[in-house]
């Protein structure tokens, strides 16, 4: 690329080296995720350094420097004929730009979690899936007496449930199943078994259903609370604006 402030009008015009100038420095970026100033004409220099500060990711947000339509601006003595106003022109950039990255942003999307409802279930079931194996295989180093919050059959729940069966039940264990393991790596009792292993020798099993269904609503709770009572904390102790001690009442007149 040439590096010399001097072109010829038989060369180019100066509202197409502006152009090209811009795709060049974006080309780079692209590439290398930064641009070398050195590269370019020194009348480009102001225009590619605030389009740096801006950043050049935000180019692509619409947020283009206004110095590359004072460049376009200035071909007015250099181009004849007629031209657009360089608000039009930075207005187009701007339109190809966000059309460009809708255009990839949707095909990613469909790429990631599938065109049809059928896809898009499937995906997001095998990317809930991988949480809930993950959730369940806590069960060894949980207290015993948790065991209710687990799955015995792991392969039969991930293939009848659906995705939003799977997130409630990653929404409303995932506390209860960390906690848990964090009590019982502190108490360290080694060979520790859970109650209901003593209960099953005479009790029924609806007996035993039962005290796993109130265990399990009563952890569940606790990590609610916990979280509420975590949320409250955080929010008192925000800082106060100092614009909240100032009213009509107190301004010195």
């Amino acid at each position: 690329m040439a590096t010399s402030d001097d072109y010829s009008p038989t060369e180019q015009t100066w509202t197409s080296r502006v152009a090209e100038t811009l795709c060049s420095t974006l080309a780079e970026w692209l590439e290398s995720e930064t641009v070398n100033v050195n590269k370019y004409p020194k009348r480009f220099h102001k225009a590619i350094k605030n389009q740096a500060t801006i950043g050049w990711r935000h180019f692509f947000s619409g947020k283009l420097a206004t110095e590359w339509l004072v460049l376009q601006e200035e071909s007015a003595t250099k181009t004849k004929g007629e031209k657009r106003a360089s608000y039009i022109w930075g207005a187009s950039i701007v339109e190809v730009a966000l059309l460009q990255f809708i255009e990839l942003w949707e095909l990613r999307n469909t790429e990631v979690h599938g065109k049809t409802k059928e896809q898009q279930e499937n995906t997001r079931k095998a990317t809930l899936a991988v949480e809930v194996k993950r959730l369940n295989s806590m069960r060894e180093l949980a207290r015993p007496s948790d065991v209710c919050l687990f799955i015995d059959n792991e392969s039969e729940y991930l293939e009848k449930s659906t995705a939003r069966t799977m997130a409630t039940y990653i929404s409303s264990h995932r506390r209860a199943i960390v906690d848990s393991v964090k009590k019982w790596a502190k108490t360290s009792q080694t060979g520790a078994t859970s109650i209901i292993n003593w209960l099953q020798t005479s009790n029924t099993t609806t007996t035993i259903e039962q005290l796993h269904s109130r265990q399990r609503n009563r952890l569940i709770n606790d990590g609610r609370k916990k979280e509420r009572r975590r949320t409250r904390k955080q929010q008192h102790g925000r800082q106060t604006s100092i614009a909240g001690f100032f009213t009509l009442n107190n301004v010195i007149t």
